[in-house]
């Protein structure tokens, strides 16, 4: 972890952020106030040393001492604790104060082995208080993610998530189909990290995969997210479920024009009907079919919100009710060579009718970043989200 190459020190600077033994930095007060919530209340006004004359003529400039005393364990998530060590009037710490012995910086190494990488997030943040450019760890996308994190809970911390989310979404956005695979891996962990972000890509390629596999979310899953998400992701399933709902049901309500009937264009009698008796069939055998794999789950409520069978019904042809599965009706219902090929004739030009209607709804259609032809998506993906439904931007 090259923390040297994040650091930025001022030798004008009045305030004195020691992360621990030797990582140290000189910042000034003024800067830090105008970016960090916390660090305004640190190094307010009131709270810094009043330095003497001879201080001043020594070139003692220090006025205010920031020590991190607490760090999270390495591998985890942490911003550890801030605290301001009292100076006395010529910038030396004073030891003792209240009867409480002063807290001291802590060692460089962890176990002794490796310097910890929270000084290097820290140094992030404050190095973007001055506009330097954000070092993240390009090595793989887990490395990326894992720093991202990490730098947001130290920029929360500080209460500076503004200064840095932009620098961070960018970068992420930079690694292309390998930040959208990750995604598309862990939604919910992303989908947070792009609230925390306000990141509207990353948000909406999350919340698309959630949406989409609605129906196969543990309630581990969904409890791991806010409220506000989750009524989100409810409202989006709503309207996907609506949409699936009506195409099935269109679906069954199908009759083609060409089996219609109209009583002021000509007479309608047994006789008018019978010469679709083949259409007709053909409708049953369609529609049991269907009736079929919805009661066993394969549309709307399925894992895939109907995925799997809408695909079947977008390709139409032999996808679907081949001459094998019409073997067992042809069994319960004996007809002639001739008659038999009538029925499949009529079977596929209904299923074309019904390949309309699937395109048609556009359920097939996808808004997902991820290239979904080279990297597949078992699930419904055609979510949007408006504008004022990003929920950093409602109210």
């Amino acid at each position: 972890m090259d923390t040297d190459r994040t650091l930025v020190t001022f030798k004008d600077g009045d305030v004195l952020l020691k992360l621990s033994a030797s990582v140290t930095m000189q910042l000034h007060a003024a800067v830090l106030r105008r970016n960090s919530k916390l660090l305004s209340e640190l190094v307010a006004e009131e709270c810094s040393a009043i330095l003497t004359p001879q201080a001043k003529n020594k070139g003692i400039r220090i006025r205010y001492r920031l020590e991190l005393v607490e760090r999270p364990p390495m591998g985890q998530v942490g911003a550890g604790k801030l605290i301001r060590v009292e100076l006395d009037d010529n910038g030396r710490v004073i030891d003792d104060i209240e009867g409480k012995p002063r807290r001291h910086a802590l060692p460089d190494l962890e176990n002794g082995k490796i310097p910890h990488p929270i000084y290097k997030h820290y140094a992030n943040v404050i190095g973007a208080y001055y506009n330097r450019e954000i070092i993240l760890d390009h090595s793989s996308i887990t490395s990326l993610l894992h720093d991202a994190l990490m730098l947001l809970e130290v920029a929360s911390y500080l209460g500076s998530v503004s200064v840095v989310s932009k620098s961070i979404d960018l970068a992420l956005l930079n690694q292309g189909q390998t930040l959208y695979r990750s995604i598309q891996t862990n939604p919910t962990a992303w989908i947070k990290l792009a609230h925390q972000l306000k990141s509207e890509i990353l948000f909406q390629e999350a919340l698309i995969h959630l949406v989409g596999s609605y129906n196969a979310l543990t309630a581990d899953q969904k409890s791991e997210l806010s409220n506000d998400l989750m009524a989100l992701i409810d409202k989006k399933h709503l309207e996907l479920l609506a949409r699936s709902q009506d195409l099935e049901a269109k679906i069954f309500r199908l009759y083609p024009r060409s089996m219609r009937r109209d009583a002021t264009l000509q007479e309608v009698g047994r006789a008018a009907y019978s010469s679709d008796i083949y259409a007709w069939i053909a409708l049953c055998v369609l529609r049991h079919w269907l009736g079929d794999q919805i009661a066993m789950d394969r549309g709307h409520h399925s894992p895939d919100g109907g995925y799997a069978l809408y695909c079947k019904l977008a390709q139409g042809g032999m996808a679907y009710i081949d001459r094998t599965d019409l073997g067992p009706f042809f069994g319960m219902f004996p007809m002639s060579v001739k008659a038999k090929a009538c029925v499949e004739n009529c079977v596929l030009e209904i299923k074309e009718l019904v390949r309309r209607m699937v395109e048609g709804s556009k359920l097939l259609n996808s808004n997902l970043a991820l290239d979904v032809g080279k990297y597949g998506v078992e699930y419904l993906t055609d979510v949007k989200v408006a504008k004022g439904e990003f929920p950093w931007l409602k109210g």
